[in-house]
């Protein structure tokens, strides 16, 4: 019983951290961006060509019920030191000093009297970059460094986090205006609009980028269900990765219970018998195994959900480092009865359909000790006539013994070992070789991206870049907006796609000719189009029609990307030239000292080049945390599980064969001899449930994934699972379980011959 009281715990915790993380985490979501009365639409339009007909244009739609702006500071490119990389980033400045009715400044922490450089971050600048109150920040832009001392952190919604491309800080009013007359920023203009109903923000975003995006003066627009996605991803993944992990260890709980009523029936067979001859009926012989593994399903789960609120505090630092906000979540009744009613259910509903063979034992037959009136196995192995060793064909006839408790065994084995080849292999591809996972998420990533000042120079500066001793190669790649069916789209453009060497492309070809366009999967299914068909691209008062030729994902811009080329570009964009390049450099060398030295030969040219390896680095940092974690959390559960399923079995045959074991050793078998036959028993069981585990794996863990992740635009997961990973944990499952076997079987050397003749 205390194995599935366990067992039972595990299922309860992860049950309700699960539920916990996937409902509860989007409620306070939700309830603190009602606190901070955060907009639902954001838009940043350049000062110099601002007009009132921005704010005019949101005003106008039905949907809008308040609208502000406020003026700005804006630096497009940005780089920072955050957890223990370099990330780049728009970055905007606020007036702390002014009132707000939207996004008020909401200060979480922070010194009284404000240093003379003083800046309010991000509060993920704290949780996830590894800042505290009075740390020093050097901000990089335009070949200058900018130094100021954190004073305090911000809570805010919309600006708060480093996956959206733009993050605000906030300046005291003497240093804003001095930083913005001293510095080359852009003066911009930030509009906030609030709607009736938040879901429309997206048309709303999508509308406003729409109508002026001719005139290039908008820099950004997103609504804040986007942002919402964005930063509440990598919890629903997460959520949803523990539900499915406890409804494995659920699984594993009502397959024991199961196996444990048939043990129950078997053993009790007279006792069961003699209640049914003296008037008892069936349903009441059923009520009392009922009340018994209920109960202890009751006690597993109450003792399961209270650990998972003490363990909550560390899910929920993990998880605020990644979006920025704090999450304190108290008792959830609601959540916490949905877990505790579903372990119930699952396991009473087991318990009776495991119990009605009760209905058919006939009282005279169970007194007799049998199940039915005939019990009698086939001899399987015979010892006269079998060959091998006596300790293997012991063993053999010990497995066919008991057919359906190895088929349980070889299901849980199986269970938890996919569980644990899905942590390995979401392990490995964030900390082993992460350049599968990185292509896929990310799409194209070289070392680093270089924009030179003027466009004109930009074919002359990749060549001499190209030429240069340290680089592999320089490409084109750059990006434009445009609009398909009135949604805004990024493109990806380059020259020669057979250049590129990402992830992106999943089915058909990349364009090769002006007319031939690839586009993301998830607006494929959208818009109900495939290759072979053709989409209309607009901007501004162009428009072409171009052929699929190809479907790409891409986590950049949660899916909406498509890729031309740059002839490709110019039929709705005429006048186009590219304007930034990628650059691969050589093993070896070290992108941080060669992008110095690019300094150094076209400082004046160019802006700062992006160290986009540093940036990954940056932006995955607590991802890879998140992840290891699980990893070691799932390994530990699954060795904790085969242990107590082990203990449980073993246990459970050795008391049953008592008297056969000590017969054994009447006939002078050994306790080791008998420990042998008993692990060697198990042996092809649990590697049976590990390679059906590990092959499950293999063939379903990407699968699995492009389903998870197809919300952010990725539709097909290309991890790459190493075979010897796998190998090595199905061997050191099977290992480990007859190391469990042995040590849990070693109990028979207790069992006496001589105690067994004089009891």
């Amino acid at each position: 019983m205390t194995s599935m009281l366990v067992i039972i715990t595990a299922a309860a915790f992860l049950m309700n951290v699960g539920g916990l993380t996937l409902y509860n985490f989007s409620l306070s979501y939700d309830k603190k961006a009602e606190e901070l009365n955060a907009p639902d639409v954001i838009a940043l339009v350049g000062k110099e060509g601002y007009r009132p007909a921005y704010e005019d244009f949101l005003n106008s739609d039905l949907s809008v019920v308040q609208t502000t702006s406020e003026d700005i500071i804006f630096m497009p490119e940005c780089s920072f030191m955050f957890g223990g990389g370099k990330l780049t980033q728009g970055v905007l400045f606020q007036n702390m000093d002014i009132s707000r009715e939207m996004s008020p400044l909401t200060i979480v922490s922070g010194e009284d009297a404000p240093a003379r450089n003083a800046i309010y971050a991000p509060y993920i600048m704290q949780l996830g970059g590894g800042y505290a109150v009075g740390d020093s920040i050097t901000l990089e832009y335009k070949h200058e460094e900018y130094t100021f001392q954190i004073t305090g952190f911000v809570e805010d919604i919309m600006l708060g986090c480093i996956n959206m491309g733009v993050m605000g800080f906030y300046l005291p009013e003497p240093l804003y205006k001095r930083f913005l007359s001293d510095v080359p920023v852009y003066p911009a203009v930030l509009l906030s609009a609030k709607l009736d109903d938040p879901r429309s923000g997206e048309a709303v975003s999508d509308g406003f980028s729409a109508y002026f995006n001719e005139d290039g003066n908008v820099y950004y627009a997103v609504p804040a269900t986007l942002t919402k996605y964005a930063r509440t991803i990598s919890a629903n993944i997460t959520s949803m990765l523990m539900v499915a992990f406890s409804a494995i260890i659920t699984l594993i709980a009502l397959i024991v219970i199961r196996f444990r009523i048939g043990d129950s029936i078997r053993d009790d067979i007279r006792d069961i018998g003699s209640l049914k001859a003296i008037g008892y009926t069936s349903n009441q012989v059923k009520a009392s195994m009922l009340l018994q593994y209920a109960g202890i399903a009751l006690a597993g789960s109450l003792v399961g959900i209270g650990l998972s609120y003490l363990a909550l505090p560390l899910l929920a630092s993990l998880l605020s480092a990644q979006t920025g906000l704090l999450w304190h979540q108290g008792f959830a009744p609601g959540t916490s009865a949905v877990c505790l009613l579903l372990i119930l259910a699952a396991a009473s509903l087991n318990v009776l359909q495991s119990a009605r063979r009760v209905k058919s034992l006939e009282p005279v037959t169970a007194i007799r000790g049998s199940l039915n009136a005939r019990n009698v196995k086939k001899n399987f192995f015979r010892l006269d006539k079998s060959k091998g060793s006596l300790q293997f064909t012991l063993a053999r006839k010990l497995i066919v013994q008991n057919p359906v408790q190895n088929i349980m065994i070889s299901i849980i084995i199986a269970a938890v070992t996919y569980a644990s080849a899905f942590g390995l292999v979401f392990f490995y591809n964030m900390t082993v070789d992460s350049d599968s996972f990185i292509g896929t998420i990310a799409g194209e990533v070289s070392s680093l991206m270089v924009k030179p000042l003027s466009n004109q120079n930009t074919a002359r500066i990749r060549e001499e870049i190209g030429n240069m001793p340290e680089v592999r190669k320089s490409i084109v790649f750059d990006g434009v907006m445009v609009l398909v069916n009135d949604e805004v789209f990024f493109v990806d453009v380059t020259e020669d796609f057979d250049d590129l060497e990402g992830q992106m492309l999943y089915e058909g070809s990349f364009p090769e000719s002006p007319d031939e366009i690839a586009i993301g999967g998830a607006a494929s299914e959208k818009f109900g189009k495939s290759t072979g068909e053709t989409i209309r691209v607009v901007n501004g008062q162009k428009e072409a029609d171009y052929l699929i030729c190809g479907l790409i994902q891409s986590g950049n811009n949660i899916g909406r990307t498509l890729t031309l080329t740059v002839e490709g570009v110019r039929r709705v964009i005429p006048d186009y030239i590219p304007a930034a390049m990628y650059v691969y450099l050589n093993d070896g060398v070290e992108t941080a000292s060669f992008i110095n030295a690019l300094e150094d030969q076209y400082g004046g040219i160019i802006d700062k080049p992006i160290n986009l390896e540093e940036l990954i680095d940056a932006a995955t940092g607590s991802y890879v945390a998140l992840i290891s974690l699980f990893a070691v959390c799932v390994l530990m559960v699954t060795g904790f599980v085969v242990s107590l399923v082990l203990y449980f079995v073993i246990k459970t045959m050795v008391a049953r064969r008592k008297r056969d074991f000590g017969v054994q050793k009447a006939l002078g078998f050994t306790s080791l001899q008998l420990v042998q036959q008993i692990s060697l028993s198990f042996l092809p069981v649990v590697a049976i449930g590990s390679a059906a585990g590990v092959a499950c794996g293999y063939l379903f863990i990407n699968p699995m994934l492009s389903a998870m992740f197809k919300g952010v635009g990725i539709m097909k997961f290309e991890l790459v699972i190493s075979h010897a990973w796998l190998a090595t944990l199905c061997v050191g499952i099977v290992l480990f379980s007859y190391l469990v076997a042995a040590l849990v079987s070693s109990r028979v050397r207790k069992i006496s011959a001589y105690a067994l003749m004089t009891e």
